[in-house]
């Protein structure tokens, strides 16, 4: 919940009419400077639940978005992980997900001067120290004030990673901004327990929301600078065009459901999504444009005196449809014209695509 994830968060919104963030809070014990101890030697202290993993910045950016409902925070209450369905043991909590993220570690940094030492206690202990990736460089700068120690980092991916598992394991749509957490969780489905887990799961006729997350990204790359506002505007103003991208989705979602199975989808939406919706994407871009040009040789072919009205004509570009009534109104081209026209957009309209071609043009 850094500044850096705002943008995904306005992409989701784009396409989910709700997302629940969860508040990593931490725990503090607090003691008065001034209390004394009692005669057993302890200090009456009190605990504060503080939202330290959360970026001031986040919540200010977002505040749009949680005063119109589209997103709700809730407190994770670090519960333990609860199966779905009597019979199945429960991955997250049934799982060290301490020692599974020890394990692990090289996916959060290179390893150097790996070496084995025995503790005081006869044990061989592995040491080695973590040259951190971008990401864990990043958290570890903001959060934990880029110590030397990476154990509190560790701590914190094995919470994320535990509150990850633990909701997908009850059927819900979970999504991370984290490579680290799903890189894990690639991992962790490799194994016989999580599979075996993976039988109670609910199986629905739904999108990950992996997958459409990486769609509007392709649809626009940036959204950083554009206010919640203009998101909201424009998703308003796009219902009909939202509804059929979602259909779209979701058609394609069940047609990879013939060779792969729903966490597969998820774990790697973002090269399914390049594969799947690019070229669909390239594919409307194409025929719009061509029936853009092919509607402006005709105009320039049936109008009365074009060089008279050529600053008008030069306007029909992504305001076509203003401009095409303007034309007829003022009894520059026929009907014919704008009739076939509307006719190739109103076909477009049909493709659920066409929400992130309109998408791109808004916001380019």
């Amino acid at each position: 919940m850094l500044e850096d994830n705002i943008e995904e968060i306005k992409a989701l919104v784009l396409y989910f009419d709700q997302i629940n963030i969860i508040e990593q809070r931490h725990l503090h014990i607090v003691a008065p400077t001034n209390a004394k101890p009692d005669r057993n030697g302890k200090v009456k202290a009190q605990v504060i639940s503080t939202n330290d993993f959360t970026d001031e910045k986040f919540l200010l950016h977002l505040k749009e978005f949680e005063k119109n409902k589209n997103i709700k925070y809730q407190i994770d209450i670090d519960s333990v992980g609860e199966s779905p369905e009597k019979g199945i043991s429960s991955v997250s909590s049934d799982m060290q997900i301490n020692d599974l993220v020890l394990f692990h570690s090289e996916l959060v940094g290179k390893k150097h001067n790996e070496q084995q030492i025995v503790d005081e206690k006869g044990r061989i202990v592995l040491s080695y120290d973590l040259e951190l990736n971008k990401e864990s460089s990043i958290l570890s700068e903001k959060l934990f004030n880029k110590t030397d120690n990476v154990n509190q980092l560790l701590s914190y991916y094995a919470r994320v990673f535990k509150t990850f598992v633990n909701y997908y394991e009850q059927g819900k749509d979970v999504l991370t901004s984290s490579k680290y957490v799903n890189d894990l969780f690639k991992e962790i489905n490799k194994t016989d327990r999580f599979k075996n887990a993976q039988i109670a799961f609910k199986n629905e006729f739904n999108v990950t929301p992996s997958f459409a997350l990486e769609a509007i990204k392709l649809g626009v790359p940036n959204l950083g600078k554009f206010p919640p506002e203009e998101i909201l505007r424009f998703k308003e103003n796009s219902k009909d065009e939202l509804l059929e991208f979602q259909s779209k989705l979701e058609n394609l979602t069940f047609d990879l459901l013939n060779n792969y199975d729903y966490n597969y989808i998820n774990t790697n939406a973002q090269k399914i999504a390049d594969l799947k919706i690019r070229p669909l994407i390239e594919n409307i871009n194409h025929t719009l444009d061509n029936s853009k040009y092919k509607v402006m040789q005709e105009l320039i072919k049936e109008a009365k005196d074009p060089k008279s009205y050529s600053p008008l004509l030069l306007t029909f570009s992504d305001q076509i449809s203003n401009s095409m009534i303007l034309l007829i109104s003022a009894g520059i081209v026929g009907l014919n014209v704008g009739l076939e026209h509307y006719a190739r957009i109103k076909e477009a309209k049909k493709d659920g695509i066409y929400y992130l071609y309109k998408m791109n043009k808004y916001f380019a």
